[in-house]
């Protein structure tokens, strides 16, 4: 088989050629490769969920293009919701959690991002641990899905799923790569990998592949950050690009909500290469304390915490929706400095 070469690679963009898009799906070829892409989303995710009493929850559901059913771990994808484009990993994850089997976790820690099948699609999915998770509504999917749960002890999921093999049910692969985590680390109690997503901030910076700008400099008599005792105080960032250009303008006349939202993200991104510039490690950050977030907005506009969301969600992302998420005040301002379009404020406990 060929598997593509670098001069393929190389010649990607000018190669490239759109044979079909669908809503969902778009089918590309790029020099003599085809592959599928989505059309909308930002990203996949999964979700290895194993409650307090040792049991993993699994998901069957009828898939059309195979015919049969298929046991799989909860999964779907993230930014496929109209106004949610820029949806974080680990809110998705929540999300398709509780829909598909009912269950919330108090938090979710990174395991790998991969490609689930590199040859057909240029989709990688994000597996996540679920820690500490209860069951609080009934699940089973959306109105287009019929999706059953199970609950299976640990120390019999491998004759289950050979069962339901003989039963004519097909088994995704990716649920075998879950148990490997599953036992390689149970996670109770569950401050064992609380502790473990707060030391790997700089791995998941890595993993979701964000891209940092350089650490503002001061325009003022200042400092970006501010150390007393175990608490690190950071002042007002704008949302700086890795081009060193600002984003601009006022939400609700020159940006939309989805277009403050990712000015506040891209706040969020700046004050954190602020942070690592200062602490040399964002692993040396345990939680975030408070958060303030102004935007840059018309005297009409009412959504401010919506917009700050895109900064909260990143911070979610990276430490863990436990120590992640703070305090927090969002209010609209007149103007802003530079008519910037968002400005934040951090108190985050370190180490």
């Amino acid at each position: 088989m060929n598997h593509g070469s670098e001069d393929d690679m190389q010649n990607s963009t000018a190669n490239r050629v759109t044979l079909f898009e669908g809503k969902h799906l778009r089918l590309v070829r790029v020099g003599h490769w085809e592959h599928a892409e989505r059309t909308i989303t930002n990203g996949a995710v999964m979700i290895l969920a194993v409650t307090r009493d040792q049991k993993l929850i699994l998901i069957e559901q009828f898939r059309l293009p195979l015919g049969k059913p298929v046991i799989e771990l909860p999964a779907g994808l993230a930014g496929d919701i109209l106004g949610e484009e820029n949806e974080a990993l680990t809110t998705a994850a929540q999300r398709e959690l509780r829909e598909e089997t009912g269950y919330e976790a108090r938090e979710f820690v990174h395991l790998v991002t991969g490609p689930p099948s590199a040859g057909l699609s240029s989709e990688t999915v994000a597996m996540f641990r679920a820690l500490d998770v209860r069951h609080v509504a009934p699940g089973g999917g959306d109105e287009h899905e019929n999706i059953q749960v199970h609950e299976i002890p640990l120390a019999k999921v491998d004759d289950w799923l050979a069962q339901k093999t003989k039963e004519g049910a097909l088994i995704d692969p990716k649920v075998y790569a879950g148990l490997y985590f599953a036992r390689k680390n149970t996670c109770h109690p569950p401050d064992e990998c609380r502790n473990l997503a707060a030391m790997n901030a700089e791995a998941r910076i890595a993993e979701l592949k964000l891209e940092l700008p350089p650490a503002p400099k001061p325009v003022g008599v200042y400092k970006p950050v501010v150390i007393v005792g175990n608490l690190a105080y950071v002042s007002g960032h704008g949302p700086l690009k890795p081009d060193k250009s600002l984003i601009k303008g006022r939400v609700g006349q020159d940006l939309d909500l989805p277009g403050g939202k990712l000015a506040a993200r891209q706040v969020g991104l700046a004050i954190l290469a602020s942070v690592r510039e200062h602490l040399g490690s964002l692993n040396r950050v345990k939680r975030v304390i408070k958060t303030l977030g102004m935007v840059n907005s018309t005297a009409d506009f009412q959504e401010h915490p919506a917009v700050i969301n895109g900064c909260s969600e990143l911070f979610a992302e990276v430490f863990g929706p436990e120590n992640g998420i703070g305090a927090r005040s969002a209010v609209g301002m007149g103007s802003l400095p530079g008519n910037i379009a968002v400005e934040i404020e951090v108190i985050f406990e370190i180490e």
